[in-house]
C-alpha cells in the first residue's frame, strides 16, 4: 500500500508544482468553469482557483484508498461455505490462492481507477491554467480528454473482467435455486449478470427506460428543479433494479471467491 500512497502523493506534488509555477503568471481573476464548448461561464479569484482545485485531489485519494482498505478487510473477514466433506491441504491452499488473487485484482483495479481519475483532474487543471494565460480564455478540447479517460476506464474494466473470469473458472460450479434470475456475485456483495432469459428481458427493458428517461430530462437549461427531478428519477430506477434483483435473485452476502 505504501507504494500506492507514494504514487498518489507524487501526483498531488505535481499539482502543487503547477500552482507554484503558474500562480505568478495568472491574472487576479480567472475562469474557474467552462461550458461544453470550452467557453468560460464562471469566475473566481486566483487564490480560490488554486484552493478549490486542490480539494478534488484529496477527495479522490481518500476515496480510493478507503475502497482498497474495505476490499482487503472484506477479503479477510469473508469465509468459504462449509464443504460437504473435509478439504485436503492442497484444496485449502488453492482456495486461499484464489481469494488472494481476487483481492489483488480488485485492489489493482481500484488503484488504476484512482490514478486515472487523478490524471484526469491534473489534465483539466493544466488546461484551465493554460486557458487563463490567454486574454480570452478557452478550454482546449475538453471532450477529447473525457473520451480518452472513458476509453482508459473501459480498458481497465475489460482487464479486470478477464482476470476475474479466469479466477471464477477455477471455482467449483454452484447449483442455483429454481426461479433465480440473478446469481449472487462471487466477489463482493450484490448480483451478477442474469442466468435466465427473464432476467435479460428485464435488463433490456430497464436500460431502455433509463435511457429514455435520461434523454427526456437532460436537454434544456440545468435548473435546480430539473436536476432534482433527474436525481429522483435515477434514484427510483436504482431502487427498481435492487428490488427486482432482491426478489428474483440469489440472496446476496459478502463473498470472496465463494
Amino acid at each position: 500500500m505504501s507504494a500506492r500512497i507514494a504514487a498518489y502523493l507524487a501526483l498531488i506534488g505535481l499539482s502543487i508544482l503547477q500552482a507554484v509555477y503558474y500562480s505568478p503568471r495568472l491574472p487576479s481573476v480567472v475562469a474557474s468553469h467552462f461550458d461544453g464548448m470550452g467557453r468560460p461561464d464562471g469566475w473566481v479569484s486566483k487564490q480560490e482557483f488554486f484552493i478549490v482545485g486542490a480539494i478534488p485531489m484529496g477527495i479522490v485519494v481518500g476515496l480510493f484508498l478507503s475502497m482498497e482498505a474495505v476490499a482487503r478487510a472484506a477479503a479477510r473477514l469473508s469465509t468459504f461455505p462449509a464443504p460437504p466433506k473435509p478439504l485436503s491441504a492442497e484444496q485449502v491452499a488453492a482456495k486461499a490462492k484464489i481469494k488472494q488473487l481476487g483481492t489483488k485484482t480488485i485492489s489493482n483495479f481500484l488503484f488504476g481507477m484512482g490514478m486515472l481519475t487523478m490524471l484526469l483532474l491534473l489534465v483539466f487543471y493544466q488546461l484551465s491554467i493554460q486557458a487563463n494565460l490567454n486574454p480570452a480564455p478557452v478550454l482546449w478540447h475538453p471532450g477529447l480528454v473525457v473520451i480518452l479517460f472513458l476509453v482508459s476506464v473501459t480498458g481497465l474494466l475489460v482487464w479486470m473482467g478477464l482476470r476475474m473470469r479466469k479466477l471464477e473458472a477455477l471455482l467449483p460450479s454452484r447449483e442455483l435455486p429454481a426461479g433465480i434470475w440473478f446469481p449472487a456475485k462471487r466477489w463482493g456483495w450484490g448480483w451478477g449478470p442474469p442466468v435466465r432469459w427473464q432476467g435479460w428481458a428485464f435488463m433490456v427493458i430497464w436500460l431502455a427506460a433509463l435511457l429514455a428517461g435520461a434523454l427526456a430530462l437532460l436537454p434544456g437549461e440545468p435548473t435546480a428543479g430539473r436536476i432534482i427531478l433527474l436525481l429522483a428519477f435515477l434514484t427510483a430506477m436504482s431502487a427498481i433494479m435492487i428490488a427486482v434483483c432482491w426478489i428474483k435473485g440469489e440472496k446476496p452476502r459478502w463473498r470472496w471467491g465463494a
